[in-house]
């Protein structure tokens, strides 16, 4: 029997990543290709440039199949952007079965009873995740085939995207000769790459740093309970250098990566560096210590604004197990250290584990290359991966939902920006004088 095989496409705003894999098994998937190119045809996450972008996408593919000597198919695609939305819903199913034990038809009533709840006509629903389930309005269960009842009602948690930026991503993958068949959110995919059950089980905070956006979730009881993006993200940061130290943005990102330290405690010797001149202004050397408080200010004022939004939703009691950060951020030195001190809460770095991957992963043995591995991963409890084939194909092209216009809450985000200019006209001013 052959088996499948399947292409995630991680659309960044520095990178497209492509990853040919076969499945394996529902958890697990061999990797066969693999194929990047850089891209700069995105902000925030939103495609803004599609000449551009398809060009990236299909150059990252190209190299995927030369690799893997495979054509791309089923190509599963990241959605980020800080226009992502969540919210939640109810609904139930009466057990109208003689013996009243809850089947598997019922839970299929629940799932065809949730393409009724009103979502805005701007919106796409990219998830619809079971939280918990409740037996006659009593007690939270996860599994509920076999429970007797007379009544079974779903918490529900569902993500959602603009329709615009789908359709951008749409044209700029078939500008590049392909086409999508499902998209996923990309915090879930970095997800289903870097956690390990227990650690959704227990409660755990997951924040993926890119270059273009952070994603943010909270699992807890192997549930999604919170998700937001925010558009403080690496190049943020590489934006902060160029600004302060007054050099060009290719040069702001390599002393971001070979130097960049995101807390002083991480420094081992504070070595000058140097920072190329622009024009008649000549070529200076700073401390790394300098380089670190301009980073340092902006990954600061990022943790302490997911810091309030988890607290503003009453989640931060649910982290028990502690941190991961992947993304490319991750590997600036020190980031889960100062993870620690602004959240109290242990911390690691989110690499792809291994039990789900094969074949020539080493490459890939990366916190960046997190979200295109876990795309290639299936979402758990996700309503839209839990129909039979002919169903989902037809779901695909339903899924522009056109209902009335819902008002869904978006997140507020006090900003702090005041405090960090300050900060960093006050780093500028010590360069100014080196």
């Amino acid at each position: 029997m052959t088996k499948e095989i399947i292409t995630g496409l991680d659309i960044g705003a520095t990178m497209v990543r492509a990853v040919i894999a076969q499945k394996e098994d529902k958890n697990k998937v061999k990797v066969l290709g693999f194929g990047e190119a850089r891209c700069d045809g995105l902000i925030k996450g939103e495609v803004v440039n599609i000449i551009s972008t398809s060009e990236a996408v299909k150059t990252a593919l190209k190299m995927a199949e030369e690799d893997a000597g495979q054509e791309a198919k089923n190509i599963i695609v990241g959605v980020s952007g800080e226009n992502t939305k969540s919210m939640r819903t109810r609904n139930y199913v009466t057990i109208s079965n003689d013996d009243g034990i809850v089947t598997v038809d019922d839970l299929k009533k629940l799932r065809n009873d949730l393409r009724n709840i009103p979502i805005s006509r701007d919106d796409l629903a990219l998830h619809i995740l079971h939280e918990e389930f409740f037996a006659d309005r009593q007690g939270k269960i996860t599994r509920p085939v076999g429970v007797a009842c007379s009544r079974l009602e779903a918490a529900n948690y569902i993500v959602t995207a603009p329709v615009n930026s789908v359709k951008n991503l749409r044209k700029a993958i078939e500008k590049a000769g392909y086409k999508f068949s499902s998209l996923k959110l990309q915090s879930l995919a970095a997800a289903s790459a870097v956690l390990d059950p227990n650690e959704k089980e227990l409660g755990v905070l997951l924040i993926d740093l890119g270059a273009g956006t952070t994603d943010v979730l909270i699992y807890q009881a192997s549930a999604l309970r919170f998700s937001r993006v925010f558009g403080i993200a690496g190049n943020t940061i590489s934006n902060d250098i160029k600004e302060v130290l007054r050099v060009v943005y290719e040069d702001a990102e390599k002393l971001k990566t070979e130097y960049g330290y995101a807390i002083e405690s991480a420094i081992v010797k504070d070595v000058q560096v140097s920072v190329a001149g622009v024009g008649p202004r000549p070529t200076t050397k700073i401390p790394i210590s300098l380089l670190m408080q301009i980073i340092n200010g902006r990954v600061e004022e990022l943790f302490r604004l997911i810091k309030q939004e988890i607290e503003k939703d009453e989640v931060k009691n649910k982290v028990g197990a502690g941190i991961v950060i992947t993304g490319g951020g991750a590997l600036l030195k020190g980031i889960a250290d100062l993870a620690v001190k602004v959240f109290g809460l242990p911390t690691r770095i989110g690499l792809p584990l291994e039990e789900h991957f094969e074949g020539d992963i080493q490459k890939l043995d990366k916190p960046e290359y997190a979200s295109v591995l876990g795309l290639l991963l299936p979402v758990e409890d996700d309503y839209f991966s839990k129909e039979d084939d002919e169903e989902a194909e037809k779901k695909k092209s339903d899924r522009f939902w056109n209902r009335r216009e819902t008002k869904v809450k978006k997140p507020k985000v006090e900003k702090n920006k005041g405090s960090l200019k300050d900060f960093l006209e006050n780093v500028k001013r010590k360069f100014d004088e080196l």
